[in-house]
């Protein structure tokens, strides 16, 4: 472009011409730097996009072609020296996502702590080990792949196996990340695009520019939401049987515990469930794995008081509830004797 502007500078041309190579300069320039400034201003403030993302921040690593990942500080949750101290039974095991992890709480707020001092307090040395297996972001491959990698080596009494709505979306890891794209259209090369640039041109955007990358998966068109039963009645046709196996080789009692969103009182959504967990139901009752719904069980509770978010997150409060929710289940089911 400069050398353009020095042609027509030496060139008797009108003024007009030499004004709008000018202004074209500029205009370059200030576009270049706006994006530029708009690179770095994604970068740190790291805007959330309406998709999961995970990073080698999180340790992302692939196991048998599954996206996985840990969160920081998560092995005092998992706790699987608990197994081997003192003559403890065999233990209880909770695989889940950012519901049963406890997203944003510390973790002796967290699910797994609560309801490991509550069998404490009731049976004491006799009390079962709590191993929380849970990861932010966790959909039901990863869930999979954890307790099966936990279950090698350990063989638990119980498995309390969360359901979410997200549990039938899976990861796709692009470059060095990993995305839950849900109903976001992708290309024959698995990338999202929405500016029509050519496939070699756009995934080198996508993989190198966060500010492109926040704003494809913005801007990408999708799917438009639809009946969500016959998704949701392949997932448990396909993957449940995957859980009802792993816990049979174990020799684990398996239990579905199915989560409401925090977006409505527990009374409602127990009047009207999420559609999708009608196949789950059928396909326990088909199996003969207990199921618990925790918006039966709190229908009774404030679910202001106990929500973090309107997602599906519980504050402290609300996760030491559902310690105690579990912490009955448990103790009905594996006979355990009611505390004195």
């Amino acid at each position: 472009m400069s050398s353009d502007c020095e042609k027509y500078s030496e060139t008797p041309v009108p003024a007009r011409a030499a004004a709008y190579c000018g202004r074209a300069v500029v205009v370059v320039g200030a576009f270049i730097a706006a994006l530029a400034l708009g690179e770095v201003l994604v970068r740190v403030s790291r805007p959330h996009p309406p998709v999961q993302i995970v990073t080698h921040r999180h340790g992302l690593e692939e196991i048998g072609g599954i996206p996985m990942w840990k969160q920081p500080g998560s092995e005092e949750r998992i706790d699987a020296d608990c197994f081997s101290r003192g003559p403890r039974p065999a233990g209880v095991v909770l695989v889940g996502s950012s519901i049963f992890f406890g997203a944003g709480l510390a973790a002796d707020q967290s699910l797994g702590t609560r309801l490991q001092e509550r069998l404490d307090r009731a049976y004491g040395q006799n009390a079962p080990c709590v191993s929380n297996l849970a990861q932010n972001g966790f959909r039901f491959d990863q869930k999979y792949a954890v307790a099966r990698e936990f279950l090698r080596s350990h063989r638990p009494r119980l498995l309390f196996w969360e359901i979410w709505a997200s549990d039938v979306e899976g990861y796709v890891k692009l470059g060095r990340r990993a995305y839950a794209l849900g109903g976001i259209h992708v290309g024959r090369d698995g990338y999202p695009s929405a500016f029509g640039l050519p496939s070699p041109f756009n995934r080198v955007l996508f993989e190198k520019s966060r500010l492109y990358e926040y704003a494809t998966l913005v801007l990408a068109s999708r799917e438009r939401p639809g009946d969500v039963r016959p998704l949701w009645k392949r997932f448990a046709e396909r993957k449940l049987p995957l859980a009802v196996d792993l816990a049979r080789q174990s020799g684990s009692q398996l239990v579905f515990v199915l989560c409401p969103p925090l977006s409505a009182p527990f009374s409602e959504s127990a009047r009207k469930p999420f559609p999708g967990y009608k196949s789950v139901v059928a396909f326990a009752r088909a199996h003969g794995v207990p199921v618990i719904s925790l918006a039966d069980e709190l229908s009774g509770r404030d679910y202001l008081r106990l929500r973090q978010d309107s997602c599906c997150h519980y504050n402290a409060e609300g996760q030491k509830i559902l310690a105690e929710v579990l912490f009955h289940r448990a103790r009905d089911i594996l006979h355990f004797p009611s505390p004195p």
